[in-house]
């Protein structure tokens, strides 16, 4: 039986290194060669900035005033009814052309 325990005590330790060590490779990954160890501060939210994703969906909130670190556009209500498109594809490719559209 402690065999079986000294065991099951290594695997769980390696993977907890393992964790660890790609924990911080991700750390570094993400941040570009010849930046300072300090992260940057992101950008601050403004109303009329395409760009600025405030919310995703996820369980993961953004800073008070400022924008998630993800790539995106939203559109506001009011610019997708001034399209005058009655359905929701059409408004976005007359907003956005890269958006392609297919189905019913």
């Amino acid at each position: 039986m402690s065999r079986f325990v000294l065991i099951s005590a290594m695997l769980l330790a390696g993977c907890g290194t393992s964790a660890a060590l790609l924990a911080q490779d991700a750390a570094t990954a993400t941040r570009p060669a010849g930046s300072s160890s300090q992260p940057s501060a992101p950008s601050a939210a403004r109303p009329d900035e395409y760009n600025c994703i405030r919310e995703t969906g996820s369980h993961i909130p953004a800073r008070q005033g400022r924008c998630l670190p993800v790539n995106g556009r939203s559109y506001t209500l009011q610019e997708l009814q001034r399209t005058g498109e009655p359905e929701l594809g059409r408004a976005l490719q007359k907003l956005d052309p890269r958006i392609t559209v297919r189905g019913h």
